[in-house]
């Protein structure tokens, strides 16, 4: 993905964001392109994230934290 900022017709800058370079400068206008930044997204790999593996690892994350268990 990248993120664009670019100005409008109205002479605003604005931000969006584009699959490609080409879909960006077809859309902007190369001359109307302040600044861009590439970023990769997230792909989720079925995986836990890390907060999880911990919370796992210390015995969870009940609400309760515990304080309930033995009823």
């Amino acid at each position: 993905m990248i993120s664009v900022n670019f100005t409008d017709k109205n002479g605003e800058i604005c931000w969006a964001e584009f699959s490609s370079a080409q879909e960006a400068v077809d859309y902007c206008g190369i001359d109307n392109i302040v600044e861009w930044e590439h970023y990769e997204e997230a792909e989720y790999d079925g995986q836990p994230d890390e907060y999880t593996e911990w919370q796992d690892y210390y015995g969870g994350d009940d609400w309760d934290h515990g304080q309930y268990d033995e009823y």
